[in-house]
């Protein structure tokens, strides 16, 4: 089976030392099934007491209203739950096999704070050390110098210009998706099958 896992997260900031994961989403991708209803994985992450930056913060408020009002469209787990859940749903993936992540900065920011949540290890053994940033599947050097685009000019190079990045990790795991299915070099494994 060809797949791929798209990781997104959001945080209460840009610091993994000083601040938390608070939504997790992740979209197992196959080259033989169509992307209506990929496999997915979704949380909100209660840690009884948040801490971060006035502008994540700021930005997550409907996050927060949901755990807060028990009204959240997703299992919300504690943050000593939650990565016993995503591994279980990592079991429909073959121990042996390691899975390859794609996200928009998984390795620089997405991975760190995620090791930073109790028993990360079930998850992150999992996964392979390379990953694939659409960031850089989508650079046009002569014209972004050495600044990998942003998503939203991602989805644009890739012809996807219904919509601006909704913020939200969901949302961000499953246009990561489609721009991998759009890029050239990968499109053919979707017409193959």
């Amino acid at each position: 089976m060809t797949y791929y896992l798209s990781v997104d997260i959001e945080t209460t900031g840009l610091d993994p030392e000083t601040c938390q994961t608070i939504e997790i989403a992740a979209a197992l991708d196959s080259a033989t099934e169509p992307l209506l209803k990929p496999l997915m994985f979704h949380c909100y992450i209660d840690h009884g007491l948040f801490q971060g930056e006035a502008y994540a913060l700021s930005m997550h408020s409907k996050i927060f209203r949901a755990i807060a009002t028990k009204t959240a469209p997703c299992p919300v787990f504690n943050e000593f739950e939650v990565m016993a859940e995503f591994a279980k749903f990592l079991e429909v993936v073959p121990q042996k096999d390691r899975i390859t992540v794609a996200g928009k900065n998984f390795g620089s920011f997405d991975r760190l704070f995620l090791g930073k949540l109790p028993d990360a290890k079930l998850v992150l053994k999992r996964f392979r050390h390379r990953y694939i940033d659409t960031g850089a599947l989508y650079w046009e050097p002569t014209t972004d110098g050495f600044v990998l685009p942003d998503s939203n000019e991602c989805l644009k190079r890739a012809g996807i210009t219904d919509h601006d990045t909704e913020h939200t990790a969901i949302s961000d795991s499953l246009d990561t998706c489609d721009l991998i299915r759009k890029h050239p070099r990968t499109a053919a494994l979707w017409t193959q099958n």
